[in-house]
């Protein structure tokens, strides 16, 4: 009854791990009638391996082996290669086997017998409990919890580093088996033992998501600094489109002015003077906050905001921002995107953005606020983009509170249906 019970747990571990696989390649090669085929070879492949684990509770050559069949199915329906499909199984297979250790040494103990004749014996309850218990942490941990983020650095370091898991995994498994196949009665420093290789196989997969947060990091700074520099060019570009267009009317407003003063026609070459100069201050930019960055930030977006009838409100007193100029951009320009986004979908005379950047005891207060038309939508900690190209859409936020943690600064927001505010400390 036991070893049935335990077959049963078996298969239901192997095709958890298929499953996890094809959740790190999910392109499938055929299309979706594939998966009629996928489906029985998967399963009877998992059923074969089920039913030889009643011979044992862990088989060092059922380890090494299976992974090279069960990976088959994986590779002729989805696009993933063999060796990471063959690869990924060994690390399931080990991780599981390895866990197992500790109940093999305990009933090694309790039983007065070597673990190798406890490994090929009938399986006990305890063994299918424990058995149990491993398949459903790691499930849980795979699908529900750390889904995304395993998924993610199992196939980083699958595509990257897999001679490295192949070599760490293979000692691992080396020094595994010299803990089991003893010929004397098994002691308290067996378990021990286990329990420091279990520790050691946790702290593997903790490094590899670890290490692949630094990759995401690196990432999300390049994406932050390429966004900046975007803007930049945009600004620079707009910039001198202006000044090309200015220089084209110059030239007409000189023939005029030259015309008015051949004919003698002095008062109205006054008065056109006059008028040239108070336009010309209107189109001239102004300085909104003496910093450089801030101000080509609020240059981008003014004309916009003027085109879609925005009040913008400017409160500052500032003369210093302990901020590189490209962390600047990033804050303000996908605050001020936002705002103008949510401010401009508001009814015409509602529509306004407040901007306060102010000194104060050595910190740094910032604010901006934009009247909105809804309540945001917010998943978790993290707010959603409504903007219809999600795919390159939705990280503004992310990287403004990135950079203010980066700076040693803190971030709030406070938000309702008509109105959003985001405010930003920072120490000098």
């Amino acid at each position: 009854m036991m070893t049935n019970l335990y077959v049963l747990i078996t298969f239901i571990s192997a095709i958890c791990g298929l499953f996890f696989l094809t959740e790190m390649y999910p392109e499938r090669r055929w299309g979706r009638w594939s998966l009629a085929l996928f489906l029985p070879m998967a399963l009877g492949f998992c059923g074969w391996q089920a039913i030889h684990s009643q011979e044992y509770f862990v088989s060092n050559l059922g380890v090494i082996t299976y992974p090279l069949i069960t990976a088959i199915p994986v590779v002729l329906f989805f696009h993933c290669q063999y060796h990471k499909a063959v690869i990924w199984q060994w690390l399931y297979q080990v991780t599981i086997a390895i866990f197992k250790l500790p109940i093999l040494a305990t009933g090694g103990m309790r039983r007065r017998m070597r673990i190798y004749e406890v490994n090929y014996a009938e399986r006990t309850l305890e063994e299918c409990v424990w058995n149990l218990v491993i398949v459903v942490v790691i499930g849980i941990v795979l699908f529900w919890i750390l889904k995304k983020a395993l998924i993610g650095s199992i196939k980083y370091f699958l595509d990257k580093y897999w001679y490295i898991l192949i070599g760490g995994f293979l000692l691992i498994w080396m020094l595994f088996t010299g803990l089991y196949e003893k010929d004397v009665l098994p002691r308290e420093g067996d378990l021990i033992d286990s329990l420091l290789v279990c520790l050691v196989m946790v702290s593997i997969f903790w490094f590899i998501w670890w290490f692949f947060g630094l990759k995401q990091e690196e990432k999300r700074n390049a994406r932050m600094r390429l966004a900046a520099l975007r803007r930049e060019q945009r600004l620079i570009k707009k910039r001198y489109e202006q000044n090309v267009k200015q220089m084209h009317d110059l030239k007409y407003e000189m023939r005029c002015l030259d015309q008015y003063i051949a004919n003698g026609e002095y008062e109205k070459a006054r008065e056109y003077l006059a008028t040239y100069t108070e336009r010309l201050g209107k189109k001239e930019k102004g300085v909104w906050t003496g910093i450089l960055a801030i101000d080509a930030s609020i240059d981008y977006y003014y004309p916009e905001m003027e085109a879609q009838g925005i009040q913008f409100l400017l409160d500052v007193d500032v003369h210093n921002i302990p901020m590189n100029e490209t962390d600047i951009m990033v804050i303000f320009g996908n605050l001020l995107d936002n705002a103008v986004e949510a401010a401009s979908k508001c009814k015409e005379g509602e529509r306004r953005i407040i901007m306060k950047i102010k000194n104060v005891n050595e910190i740094v207060c910032m604010e901006i606020s934009n009247s909105s038309s809804r309540m945001p939508i917010k998943k978790g900690e993290v707010f959603v983009t409504t903007k219809k190209e999600k795919a390159i859409h939705g990280y503004g936020i992310s990287n403004v509170c990135h950079t203010i943690q980066k700076n040693g600064g803190e971030i709030y927001f406070d938000y309702a249906e008509d109105y959003f505010k985001v405010s930003i400390m920072l120490q000098e």
